[in-house]
């Protein structure tokens, strides 16, 4: 049992609508979802919520569609149904993994300019104190 909260939607329309009001780490959509396809509502979730992983799964085999989706970065992989369950949680698993290893990342990055900014200020007043 993973402890993971779910949420399921039946279209893109009502996908983003979630995201609009809810904190979301991970979406996985289908290929063939209704609405916008899977790869437009990436597209979108990328440009506004660039944190969220994106996971698509298909049972169609159109595969230089997925891997040109997955080296654009729309996704993060996709997966084929009929899926293995556990190939699914290991997926999941290291896609939030990589998606906190970002968050830490950002987080150091910001840590760093922060250093960066007091060292400049310590500089400028010592500078004047001569």
């Amino acid at each position: 049992q993973e402890p993971y909260s779910i949420i399921t939607v039946s279209s893109g329309e009502e996908a983003i609508g979630i995201l609009n009001r809810s904190d979301v780490d991970l979406i996985v959509c289908d290929y063939t979802m209704p609405g916008p396809t899977a790869i437009e509502t990436f597209k979108l979730v990328r440009k506004r919520w660039p944190h969220i992983v994106r996971i698509l799964m298909t049972g169609h085999y159109d595969t230089e569609a997925l891997v040109e989706a997955v080296k654009n970065g729309e996704a993060y992989r996709f997966v084929q149904k009929p899926w293995n369950d556990e190939e699914l949680i290991i997926t999941i698993r290291q896609a939030l993994e990589r998606a906190g290893l970002q968050d830490e990342v950002r987080r150091l990055a910001d840590e760093v300019d922060r250093c960066k900014a007091q060292i400049s200020e310590m500089q400028k007043s010592s500078s004047s104190v001569r």
